[in-house]
Protein backbone atom coordinates (compact mmCIF):
# COMPACT_ATOMS: atom_id res chain seq x y z
CA UNK A 1 0.00 0.00 0.00
CA UNK A 2 0.81 3.41 -0.81
CA UNK A 3 2.47 5.17 2.14
CA UNK A 4 3.60 8.75 2.51
CA UNK A 5 7.42 9.87 2.11
CA UNK A 6 9.59 10.08 5.05
CA UNK A 7 12.24 12.08 3.35
CA UNK A 8 12.59 14.20 0.70
CA UNK A 9 14.79 12.16 -1.58
CA UNK A 10 13.21 12.35 -4.31
CA UNK A 11 13.83 16.39 -4.45
CA UNK A 12 16.96 16.81 -7.75
CA UNK A 13 19.73 18.52 -7.04
CA UNK A 14 18.74 22.28 -7.62
CA UNK A 15 21.53 23.52 -10.10
CA UNK A 16 21.63 25.98 -13.21
CA UNK A 17 21.83 23.38 -15.37
CA UNK A 18 18.58 21.49 -14.34
CA UNK A 19 16.66 24.66 -14.68
CA UNK A 20 16.01 26.81 -17.78
CA UNK A 21 16.50 30.26 -18.72
CA UNK A 22 15.97 33.02 -15.03
CA UNK A 23 14.09 29.50 -13.70
CA UNK A 24 16.68 29.42 -10.84
CA UNK A 25 16.80 27.48 -8.08
CA UNK A 26 15.09 27.07 -5.38
CA UNK A 27 15.99 29.20 -2.26
CA UNK A 28 15.75 27.43 1.62
CA UNK A 29 12.78 29.63 2.41
CA UNK A 30 9.54 27.72 2.79
CA UNK A 31 7.51 30.73 1.69
CA UNK A 32 7.03 32.39 -1.77
CA UNK A 33 8.76 35.56 -2.21
CA UNK A 34 5.61 36.96 -3.60
CA UNK A 35 6.82 40.25 -1.82
CA UNK A 36 10.26 40.64 -3.88
CA UNK A 37 9.50 43.07 -6.72
CA UNK A 38 9.69 41.07 -9.93
CA UNK A 39 11.66 42.35 -13.09
CA UNK A 40 9.63 43.95 -15.71
CA UNK A 41 8.42 41.87 -18.03
CA UNK A 42 10.41 41.64 -21.84
CA UNK A 43 8.67 43.24 -24.52
CA UNK A 44 8.05 40.07 -26.29
CA UNK A 45 6.50 38.16 -23.12
CA UNK A 46 2.84 38.38 -24.33
CA UNK A 47 -0.12 38.03 -21.90
CA UNK A 48 -1.50 35.85 -23.77
CA UNK A 49 -0.50 32.55 -26.46
CA UNK A 50 -2.85 30.92 -28.18
CA UNK A 51 -2.42 27.28 -29.03
CA UNK A 52 -4.08 24.18 -30.12
CA UNK A 53 -7.16 23.80 -27.90
CA UNK A 54 -5.47 26.10 -25.34
CA UNK A 55 -4.78 29.65 -24.08
CA UNK A 56 -1.94 30.60 -22.39
CA UNK A 57 -2.05 32.94 -19.68
CA UNK A 58 0.98 34.50 -18.20
CA UNK A 59 1.55 34.58 -14.16
CA UNK A 60 4.61 36.41 -12.60
CA UNK A 61 6.36 33.60 -12.04
CA UNK A 62 9.80 33.58 -13.27
CA UNK A 63 11.95 31.83 -11.13
CA UNK A 64 11.94 28.72 -8.66
CA UNK A 65 12.08 31.54 -5.53
CA UNK A 66 9.21 32.81 -6.67
CA UNK A 67 7.25 29.13 -5.23
CA UNK A 68 7.27 27.74 -2.25
CA UNK A 69 9.48 24.81 -1.93
CA UNK A 70 7.26 21.70 -1.07
CA UNK A 71 10.24 19.84 0.10
CA UNK A 72 11.37 22.41 2.64
CA UNK A 73 6.92 22.75 3.46
CA UNK A 74 7.12 19.46 4.10
CA UNK A 75 9.95 19.04 6.08
CA UNK A 76 8.59 21.84 8.56
CA UNK A 77 5.51 20.10 8.64
CA UNK A 78 6.21 16.91 10.20
CA UNK A 79 9.29 19.34 12.51
CA UNK A 80 5.96 21.35 13.72
CA UNK A 81 3.97 18.19 14.29
CA UNK A 82 6.54 16.55 16.42
CA UNK A 83 7.31 19.44 18.46
CA UNK A 84 3.24 19.69 18.99
CA UNK A 85 3.47 15.98 20.93
CA UNK A 86 2.25 13.67 17.87
CA UNK A 87 -0.20 12.91 14.36
CA UNK A 88 -3.61 12.66 16.02
CA UNK A 89 -6.36 14.65 13.82
CA UNK A 90 -6.37 17.52 16.21
CA UNK A 91 -3.17 18.29 16.51
CA UNK A 92 -2.73 17.87 12.77
CA UNK A 93 -5.45 20.90 12.07
CA UNK A 94 -3.90 22.90 14.53
CA UNK A 95 -0.18 23.08 13.01
CA UNK A 96 -1.81 23.48 9.83
CA UNK A 97 -3.70 26.13 10.67
CA UNK A 98 -0.74 27.80 12.15
CA UNK A 99 1.47 27.09 9.46
CA UNK A 100 -1.79 28.60 6.81
CA UNK A 101 -1.11 32.25 8.48
CA UNK A 102 2.88 32.21 7.98
CA UNK A 103 4.10 29.66 4.96
CA UNK A 104 1.46 27.65 3.20
CA UNK A 105 2.65 25.04 1.20
CA UNK A 106 1.75 26.45 -2.58
CA UNK A 107 1.62 30.01 -3.53
CA UNK A 108 -1.93 30.84 -4.95
CA UNK A 109 -2.57 33.35 -8.02
CA UNK A 110 -5.65 35.07 -10.24
CA UNK A 111 -5.11 34.18 -13.67
CA UNK A 112 -6.57 36.72 -16.16
CA UNK A 113 -9.40 35.30 -16.49
CA UNK A 114 -10.04 35.27 -12.97
CA UNK A 115 -9.46 32.00 -12.08
CA UNK A 116 -7.68 31.38 -8.77
CA UNK A 117 -5.19 28.96 -8.91
CA UNK A 118 -2.35 27.29 -6.83
CA UNK A 119 1.71 26.37 -7.97
CA UNK A 120 2.92 23.36 -6.46
CA UNK A 121 6.43 23.19 -6.46
CA UNK A 122 9.38 20.61 -5.86
CA UNK A 123 7.23 17.56 -5.29
CA UNK A 124 5.86 14.30 -6.83
CA UNK A 125 8.05 11.92 -8.82
CA UNK A 126 11.70 12.65 -9.55
CA UNK A 127 13.13 14.64 -12.44
CA UNK A 128 13.70 18.18 -13.39
CA UNK A 129 13.13 21.03 -11.39
CA UNK A 130 10.28 22.63 -14.46
CA UNK A 131 8.65 19.02 -14.43
CA UNK A 132 7.82 19.40 -10.69
CA UNK A 133 5.70 22.20 -10.90
CA UNK A 134 1.71 21.48 -10.83
CA UNK A 135 -0.87 24.01 -10.83
CA UNK A 136 -4.43 23.23 -10.04
CA UNK A 137 -7.48 25.07 -8.64
CA UNK A 138 -7.65 26.41 -5.70
CA UNK A 139 -10.68 25.16 -4.05
CA UNK A 140 -11.19 21.98 -2.94
CA UNK A 141 -13.94 20.47 -5.66
CA UNK A 142 -16.19 18.74 -2.42
CA UNK A 143 -17.14 21.68 -0.48
CA UNK A 144 -14.99 24.48 -1.80
CA UNK A 145 -12.42 24.38 0.94
CA UNK A 146 -9.60 26.55 0.17
CA UNK A 147 -6.62 24.68 -0.20
CA UNK A 148 -3.96 26.92 0.76
CA UNK A 149 -4.63 25.31 4.03
CA UNK A 150 -3.96 22.22 2.92
CA UNK A 151 -1.35 19.54 3.66
CA UNK A 152 1.09 18.89 0.92
CA UNK A 153 2.04 14.90 1.09
CA UNK A 154 4.36 12.99 -0.85
CA UNK A 155 2.87 9.46 -0.91
CA UNK A 156 5.10 6.82 -2.61
CA UNK A 157 4.20 3.76 -4.48
CA UNK A 158 5.35 -0.43 -4.32
CA UNK A 159 8.00 0.80 -6.34
CA UNK A 160 9.25 3.50 -4.37
CA UNK A 161 7.96 6.35 -6.93
CA UNK A 162 6.52 9.32 -5.27
CA UNK A 163 3.49 11.14 -6.25
CA UNK A 164 1.95 14.39 -4.73
CA UNK A 165 -1.22 14.82 -3.26
CA UNK A 166 -2.97 17.75 -0.84
CA UNK A 167 -5.32 16.55 1.81
CA UNK A 168 -8.18 18.73 2.27
CA UNK A 169 -8.24 20.64 5.98
CA UNK A 170 -12.17 20.00 6.05
CA UNK A 171 -13.27 16.74 5.34
CA UNK A 172 -9.31 14.50 5.08
CA UNK A 173 -10.45 14.18 1.10
CA UNK A 174 -6.65 13.53 -0.49
CA UNK A 175 -6.39 14.83 -4.03
CA UNK A 176 -3.40 13.48 -6.51
CA UNK A 177 -1.89 17.07 -8.11
CA UNK A 178 -1.03 15.44 -11.43
CA UNK A 179 -4.39 13.19 -12.03
CA UNK A 180 -6.65 15.28 -9.58
CA UNK A 181 -8.23 11.88 -8.43
CA UNK A 182 -9.67 11.04 -5.05
CA UNK A 183 -9.05 7.68 -3.77
CA UNK A 184 -12.36 6.48 -3.00
CA UNK A 185 -14.23 9.53 -3.90
CA UNK A 186 -15.67 10.50 -7.50
CA UNK A 187 -14.43 14.27 -7.20
CA UNK A 188 -11.88 15.20 -9.11
CA UNK A 189 -9.23 18.84 -8.57
CA UNK A 190 -9.27 20.26 -11.49
CA UNK A 191 -5.24 20.60 -13.08
CA UNK A 192 -4.02 22.91 -15.13
CA UNK A 193 -0.89 22.29 -17.91
CA UNK A 194 1.74 24.68 -16.86
CA UNK A 195 4.82 26.11 -19.55
CA UNK A 196 7.46 28.44 -18.99
CA UNK A 197 8.42 30.05 -21.94
CA UNK A 198 9.32 33.67 -23.08
CA UNK A 199 10.83 34.12 -19.45
CA UNK A 200 7.67 33.16 -17.49
CA UNK A 201 5.35 30.50 -16.37
CA UNK A 202 2.21 30.78 -18.19
CA UNK A 203 -0.76 28.68 -17.40
CA UNK A 204 -3.11 26.53 -19.79
CA UNK A 205 -6.92 26.92 -19.73
CA UNK A 206 -9.53 26.46 -21.92
CA UNK A 207 -9.99 29.35 -24.72
CA UNK A 208 -13.51 29.55 -24.06
CA UNK A 209 -13.85 28.84 -20.36
CA UNK A 210 -16.58 28.37 -18.18
CA UNK A 211 -17.49 30.64 -14.97
CA UNK A 212 -14.14 30.99 -13.53
CA UNK A 213 -12.74 28.35 -11.01
CA UNK A 214 -11.72 28.80 -7.38
CA UNK A 215 -13.74 32.13 -7.39
CA UNK A 216 -14.69 32.80 -3.45
CA UNK A 217 -11.62 31.62 -2.11
CA UNK A 218 -11.52 34.41 0.15
CA UNK A 219 -12.42 35.47 3.69
CA UNK A 220 -15.52 34.59 4.43
CA UNK A 221 -16.07 31.72 2.51
CA UNK A 222 -18.80 29.20 5.03
CA UNK A 223 -16.80 26.30 6.37
CA UNK A 224 -18.58 23.05 6.92
CA UNK A 225 -20.42 22.65 10.55
CA UNK A 226 -18.53 19.52 11.11
CA UNK A 227 -15.03 20.71 9.73
CA UNK A 228 -12.38 21.82 11.58
CA UNK A 229 -12.10 25.67 11.41
CA UNK A 230 -9.16 26.74 9.58
CA UNK A 231 -8.61 30.68 11.02
CA UNK A 232 -6.44 32.27 8.82
CA UNK A 233 -6.70 29.68 6.69
CA UNK A 234 -3.72 30.64 4.00
CA UNK A 235 -6.67 32.65 1.75
CA UNK A 236 -6.55 35.94 4.06
CA UNK A 237 -6.60 38.28 0.73
CA UNK A 238 -7.07 39.05 -2.53
CA UNK A 239 -5.13 36.25 -5.13
CA UNK A 240 -2.41 38.05 -6.83
CA UNK A 241 -2.95 38.95 -10.30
Amino acid sequence: APTPSSAASSAPESTPEKVAASFAAPTPSVRASSRRPLRSAPDDAPDRVEGEDVLWLRTPIRRASDLVDGQAWIQEYQQRLEAAGGGSKLQQSRVLREMAKVSPPGRKLKLLTGQDVIFWFNVGAPGPLQKRVHVTEAKCPHRGACLLSSELIEIEDAAGIASAVVRCPWHNKTFNLVSGLSPGNSEVLKSFPCRFMHGFWYVGVDPAPDAPHGAGCAPGAREEADAPRAEGGGCGGAAEA
